[in-house]
């Protein structure tokens, strides 16, 4: 495995090399996410400039790319080492966690191999962008949840730990707030030991808790409002609004509607002075803005919004990637490589992924926690809005179920081959 990981991490340098000069430019939000990790170390401050302290993004993945710029300073070798030893290290987490469900001799292996070659995984070691941490947070999370719930030795230290990493992982996307009620719950159903399995599920949610206060506390001392960060308000804004359709059915990502805001809300250019609109209390009325005009649409128009439902549902799990990365004017009947790769590996992942769920189910295996992670994942997605780059940290558990398939069919073969 060490010659493994070793040749997965000279992939990367030398995929990164010849895009070395635009690393820092392409990922989700990396135009607000670079400057705060700078501003971290040279002021001190969460905030896009020196003074200007921000809660436009959930912290963690920008203190992340701050310890990298202080190891290795502002380059795209240090990005790209720094994502692909945690992706190193989530599919090490992954592979532990197979071997737990699948004892099966090279199931944990292969479930180890191809996520750490999973071809998403890789374009996402050498961008800026949350996925890497995200992904690998999720998988430790699981593997400690199930450990909490399997009545480990010290399963209330385990179940601490656990509860730091899923306050990790609020800290890097809100999201996972629809899984840790599942993660409760898959602990609290634990057949043996009840009042033990509600002590640990207490610890985890206590120290979760504890985890985010402090962040939340800094919020609150700026604006008095209690909040992780100000995007969800826009975020809510794109999953209910009437365009919302119109740009999930032509795959073209929401971020598209930003251009509308100055038209559809006028209050938020005459809100004062240049020093107001670039404060945390502007972007605390933007957020109470956006996030009344989504609600005011899911009351004015709920039967819109449920019809939505399915059409997010399969964007979600959808095999065509979206949404897409070209300028609106050329989305129609356009199809790049990348986006028929994608499907060419996705597809049958799929495929193997449920078989592998459908078979672990009929031999009683430990399924019901990543089928927990699945369906809440896809619940949130379906009701706010799913494009497939928000579903990448579930293909792991898929590949997971994938592996047990693949390793069961080649065994089999090998069998035929014998006899």
């Amino acid at each position: 495995m060490f010659w493994i990981s070793l040749a997965y991490l000279l992939l990367e340098v030398v995929l990164a090399y010849f895009l070395r000069a635009s690393v820092f430019e392409r990922g989700n939000r990396s135009s607000a996410i670079v400057p705060i990790a700078r501003t971290l170390l040279s002021d001190g401050v969460f905030g896009t400039s020196p003074g200007n302290p921000t809660a436009s993004n959930e912290p963690l993945y920008s203190f992340f790319l701050a310890v990298t710029f202080f190891i290795f300073g502002k380059n795209w070798l240090g990005l790209v080492v720094m994502q692909s030893l945690v992706h190193i290290a989530g599919a090490l987490i992954l592979k532990r966690l197979a071997g737990l469900f699948f004892p099966e001799k090279g199931v944990s292996f292969l479930a180890f191999l191809l996520v750490l070659f999973y071809p998403f995984y890789i374009t996402q070691a050498i961008t800026v962008a949350d996925t890497t941490v995200f992904t690998t947070l999720l998988a430790f999370s699981a593997y400690l949840t199930f450990r909490v719930a399997s009545g480990s030795r010290n399963g209330s230290g385990m179940a601490a730990v656990a509860g730091i990493v899923f306050g990790l992982l609020l800290l890097t996307r809100q999201s996972i707030l629809s899984i840790i009620p599942f993660a409760v719950l898959y602990i609290l159903i634990n057949p043996f030991h009840r009042k033990r399995s509600l002590l640990k599920a207490a610890i985890l949610v206590a120290t979760c808790i504890m985890t985010v206060l402090p962040w939340i506390a800094r919020n609150y001392s700026y604006t008095q409002k209690v909040f992780i960060s100000t995007h969800g308000g826009i975020e809510l804004w794109f999953a209910f609004n009437p365009e919302t359709r119109w740009y999930l059915e032509n795959d073209v990502s929401v971020d598209g509607m930003r251009k509308q805001v100055p038209g559809v809300f006028p209050e938020l250019a005459d809100t004062g002075s240049t020093a107001f609109r670039n404060s945390l209390e502007a972007e605390r009325h933007e957020f109470e803005v956006f996030s009344a005009k989504g609600i005011d649409y899911i009351r004015t128009a709920p039967g819109k919004c449920i019809s939505m439902i399915p059409l997010k549902f399969i964007k979600f799990w959808s095999v065509v990637k979206n949404p897409s990365s070209h300028p609106v004017e050329d989305t129609k009947n356009l199809v790049g490589p990348w986006d028929l790769l994608y499907t060419f590996y996705y597809t049958p992942l799929l495929v193997l992924g449920l078989t592998g769920m459908f078979l672990a189910l009929k031999r009683k295996r430990p399924w019901l926690l990543l089928f927990f992670y699945l369906t809440g994942f896809t619940i949130f997605h379906s009701i706010v809005y799913g494009f497939t780059r928000l579903r990448v940290p579930l293909d792991q558990f898929l590949i997971l179920y994938a592996s047990f398939v693949l390793t069961e069919f080649i065994s089999s073969i090998k069998k035929r081959f014998a006899s």
